[in-house]
């Protein structure tokens, strides 16, 4: 299941860490790995560090049902 990491500045990054697991890891200050897909299909990943203070949101799979 893909989490959705949605930024202040509205950057979108998905991982496939829980929800539980994304906010832990910014609790403790580690990179989280993301993907993001371009434009034009491209998709890219990378490790990602990332502070609660700059997310606007987190929302799940689960939660779109």
């Amino acid at each position: 299941m893909a989490t959705l990491i949605e930024t202040k500045t509205g950057h979108m990054f998905l991982t496939n860490l829980s929800l539980a697991e994304v906010k832990t890891a910014m609790e403790l200050d580690q990179p989280i790995d993301i993907w993001w897909y371009a434009s034009y299909g491209q998709r890219y990943s990378e490790k990602l560090l990332i502070s609660r203070d700059e997310v606007a949101w987190i929302r799940t799979e689960s939660e779109d049902q």
